[in-house]
């Protein structure tokens, strides 16, 4: 597939007027199951990042929400059709110098960028929680690998979480994950600076959904030095009063189905995540 979509995008030389595309990379791996975007370079050697887009409008979606918060992504250059372009960022994915040691300031400068995006406060009202269960609920289903039984119980779970809470879909950085985040002069704490890559990743969800997976799955923000220094960077832009435990359950729990679901769609095991969403109920 990496192959046919490069052979398309030479075909289409988008961004012409200005890039000339001398050698292409599919930047497809683990963490980044999409396959849509390439390492590009240019005749002079200049790295960009390219993204070919599913459809004009999710290009459109992308070049919308990037141009609300600029500073959160790498430079971004424009769209072409279905393209989407962006500087190539020299610098060490999060995801690989978990191990080493990470400046506080970067948790503080992750809480900042979703502080700033809460800010906004661009709620979508097309949209709602419900909506987005039902169609995890769909993915879940078409696959066949839950019992209905459960089904039923996660869905009446669901329910008498969300009935508790005021929700909005917002525009929020949805998928904090360290494959998504790229980090500059990590050892310089006074030069640190991170980007948010995954641009397809920020978008209008449930408010505070990203927040589950480094919370409360995944670890990624685990000793309070972390936790604090998120925080610090994020009330500096909003307020977190509305996550208190009732919030963090929902989120958490729909952080769950959510990635039953994606498993799900890819036909992978969901297994652990039967387990884990059982706790909860």
């Amino acid at each position: 597939m990496s192959e046919r979509l490069i052979q398309r995008i030479l075909k289409d030389k988008p961004f012409s007027d200005f890039l000339k595309i001398k050698d292409i990379k599919s930047l497809a791996g683990h963490g980044a199951i999409s396959g849509e975007s390439f390492l590009v370079i240019d005749e002079h050697n200049k790295k960009y990042k390219l993204r070919l887009c599913s459809t004009t409008k999710q290009a459109k979606r992308i070049e919308r929400n990037v141009k609300i918060l600029p500073h959160a992504f790498p430079k971004f250059f424009g769209r072409d059709g279905n393209y989407v372009l962006f500087e190539w960022v020299e610098g060490e994915l999060f995801y690989d110098v978990l191990s080493k040691p990470i400046p506080d300031e970067v948790y503080y400068q992750m809480g900042k960028l979703v502080g700033e995006a809460h800010e906004l406060n661009d709620i979508n009202t097309s949209k709602s929680a419900d909506s987005f269960f039902e169609s995890m609920i769909k993915n879940i289903i078409d696959v066949k690998q839950v019992e209905q039984s459960l089904i039923d119980k996660i869905t009446r779970r669901y329910e008498e979480l969300r009935d508790k809470l005021k929700i909005d879909i917002v525009l929020e950085i949805n998928d904090i994950h360290p494959r998504n985040f790229i980090i500059k002069n990590r050892s310089n704490p006074n030069k640190t600076k991170i980007y948010f890559v995954d641009e397809d990743g920020f978008g209008h969800k449930i408010k505070g959904l990203g927040l589950a997976k480094p919370f409360f799955i995944e670890g990624l923000i685990k000793t309070n030095k972390q936790r604090n220094s998120f925080w610090k960077g994020y009330k500096e832009h909003h307020s977190n009063d509305y996550f208190d435990k009732d919030y963090q359950t929902f989120v958490t729990f729909v952080q769950i189905v959510r990635s039953m679901a994606a498993r799900s769609k890819n036909n992978k095991d969901i297994s652990d995540l039967i387990i884990m969403i059982e706790k909860y109920m």
